[in-house]
């Protein structure tokens, strides 16, 4: 999917490109390769989406993605104020990447949605100055 440079002024594009970065770089893992398959919870590589969440968390860069992707991601959330628990939401959801994404049914698939789409518009809504309840 293309990133859209419409919209954003001067100050926020960068930021808008990084979230954007992540998000994407998140689908293309540098590591997902080596780990085995993964279901949206209970896999063997769930331990390892929970430690990548708790890094994101603590303002550290993450294994999964290139070092840069994440770091872009950090600084843009500390220039806007944006909450890196939306980021940590992303990469506990990118497990699904890791295997061919299975879904045992509808509610599963909303789910994921939840913590996988959410975030990241959250994100980008926020950085544009929108808020809700």
């Amino acid at each position: 999917m293309p990133f859209y440079l419409d919209g954003w002024n001067r100050r926020q594009l960068p930021h808008a490109q990084a979230l954007w970065d992540f998000h994407q770089a998140l689908t293309c893992p540098t590591v997902l390769l080596s780990l085995p398959s993964a279901v949206p919870s209970g896999s063997p590589s769930a331990a390892f989406f929970d430690e990548e969440s708790d890094r994101i968390m603590g303002g550290k860069p993450l294994r999964v993605v290139p070092e840069a992707v994440s770091r872009q991601a950090l600084a843009a959330c500390e220039a806007e104020g944006l909450p890196r628990a939306l980021l940590a939401e992303q990469v506990s959801a990118a497990r699904v990447w890791a295997g061919p994404a299975r879904f045992p049914d509808d509610r599963a698939v909303n789910d994921f949605m939840e913590q996988w789409v959410c975030p990241h518009a959250r994100l980008l809504a926020r950085l544009a100055g929108i808020s809700g309840s």
